[in-house]
């Protein structure tokens, strides 16, 4: 393989002041000089923009581009259309890399059907416990009928890439299209169900690492899971190939519960069927909050369940939100 191909790495920011420097001071610290970095602002009004001109005019590999349509994944989309490597990486604006990041991720473009490659998405030691809390919460939920990507393994292929820690061949988004914004934050999944109906194969490197930093305030929680819950019944409406997942199980839950508590309020017969499917629902979660805190602190069991109920409760009003809403006329 030639060593003397472009790399574009594109970072969306919206508000990252206090994170943009690190993810690029990590970026332009990397073993594969030979890149461009895409800073798209998707309407900053705190000082980003200003510290990501202060970034281009020491390095002129740096550039800043403006992306007026609201939302991450117009952003990334405006990145690919500026972008003039041959290969594309994506990680966050809270994310720190490995100085061997693009190095490892762009190893693997010697086949031509490997499309996508990633790697772990890893909290930093300094994070808060909050932060390791939340993501273990989401974690947990997330996919779990692909072949894992960790420390300890080798590269192997896996069923999708989420965009904060990725690299794409350009032409691969010829033949699928951009990232679809409709899809976020599920908008990378659904990259990868095309991308592989097209016969790309997508893979993990676990030496490719970034170390992200989590928001911990409790409505960003609430927010992500809706989103979640609005982009997997965007799946369903679609009719996508999206595999098994642990949100079904959220689903039922959620969905026991509410009809428990309108059988117990309107129902009064019901009272016994209720309470009995209450209590089981009850400890359903707090078995769900259990094994996931059983493999870190035991002692904050109450906080997992918290973010447990948090994140069930969010998703499904994503979801039954958007299930219910009519599609736009295109």
């Amino acid at each position: 393989m030639n060593k003397d191909f472009s790399i574009s790495v594109i970072i969306p920011v919206l508000n990252e002041e206090h994170h943009v420097s690190p993810c690029l001071d990590s970026i332009l610290s990397q073993t594969r000089r030979h890149i461009e970095v895409i800073v798209v602002d998707n309407g900053s009004t705190d000082g980003t923009a200003k510290i990501v001109e202060r970034f281009s005019n020491r390095d002129a590999r740096v550039r800043l581009v403006k992306e007026d349509r609201k939302g991450v994944v117009y952003a990334k989309n405006r990145g690919i259309e500026e972008a003039g490597g041959d290969f594309i990486a994506f990680t966050d604006a809270d994310c720190v890399a490995v100085v061997s990041w693009l190095g490892s991720l762009v190893r693997h473009f010697d086949e031509s059907k490997i499309a996508s490659v990633r790697g772990p998405n890893v909290l930093p030691r300094e994070d808060t416990n909050t932060g390791n809390i939340i993501k273990e919460t989401f974690t947990f939920f997330l996919p779990f009928g692909r072949k894992h990507c960790d420390f300890g393994y080798s590269s192997r292929q896996v069923d999708f890439n989420p965009s904060c820690n990725v690299m794409y061949r350009k032409e691969a988004f010829r033949e699928t299209g951009l990232f679809n914004p409709d899809m976020y934050p599920l908008e990378d999944e659904d990259m990868a169900v095309r991308l592989r109906k097209t016969g790309f194969q997508i893979l993990c490197d676990p030496d490719a690492i970034v170390y992200h930093y989590k928001k911990t305030e409790i409505s960003d929680v609430f927010k992500l899971a809706y989103r979640f819950g609005k982009s997997r019944a965007s799946f369903l409406k679609k009719g996508s190939e999206t595999g098994i997942f642990r949100w079904s199980a959220i689903a039922v839950s959620f969905n026991v519960i509410i009809l428990a508590l309108i059988c117990l309020l309107f129902f009064p017969k019901t009272v016994f069927v209720s309470l009995t499917l209450l209590s089981l629902m009850l400890a359903l979660l707090i078995g769900m909050s259990l094994m996931i805190a059983r493999k870190k602190r035991i002692m904050d069991f109450p906080v997992y369940f918290f973010f447990v109920l948090l994140v069930i409760t969010g998703w499904n009003t994503g979801f039954i939100v958007k299930l219910f809403t009519p599609n736009r006329k295109s």
